[in-house]
């Protein structure tokens, strides 16, 4: 398989993370990204709207086992799907974050690959907080939430292996 290398040269290199791309497709208008501005109201930094949105994420989507066990090879992540439905698989909940967290100019990425925490490929996001990227695990955290239990936002990437990232 041959690749190529391109650089680039940019003013702030995290800015490639805040565009709609395939996988993580939002317009202004979607009912996730007006959710996102509702939940930003009256926070002041970043850090805040951030644990908004995750905490809005982990409360509220649930992991969709049916789905799990027969996702489409083609399968893409749809905001508006996962919003709508409450349920999706990892790829949805990073999916939809990191769309939340785009939209109010927030630098994130979708990571793909492995984490010791489970042992299926998994999906999860980095987002640029305080001047560093740090992992974030909606999928991981919601099961958490929802039973009850407290997590902690900011994971040990150490626990996490990337294949890919968007």
């Amino acid at each position: 398989m041959k690749q190529d290398k391109l650089h680039l040269k940019l003013k702030d290199e995290n800015i490639i993370y805040l565009n709609s791309i395939q996988n993580i497709r939002w317009t202004s208008s979607d009912k996730p990204i007006e959710k996102a501005k509702e939940l930003a109201k009256g926070k002041k930094s970043d850090e805040e709207k951030v644990k908004a949105v995750y905490d809005f994420i982990t409360a509220n989507i649930v992991y969709d086992q049916a789905l799990a066990k027969n996702v489409p090879s083609d399968y893409l992540p749809s905001i508006e799907r996962t919003f709508d439905s409450k349920k999706d698989i990892c790829y949805g909940y990073s999916s939809l974050f990191a769309a939340m967290l785009r939209s109010m100019d927030i630098p994130t990425k979708l990571v793909m690959g492995q984490t010791e925490y489970l042992d299926v490929y998994h999906a999860w996001n980095e987002v640029y907080l305080n001047g560093k990227w740090v992992t974030i695990d909606t999928t991981l955290d919601a099961g958490t939430v929802q039973s009850k239990k407290k997590a902690a936002m900011i994971k040990d990437s150490k626990m996490y292996t990337k294949a890919k990232q968007y």
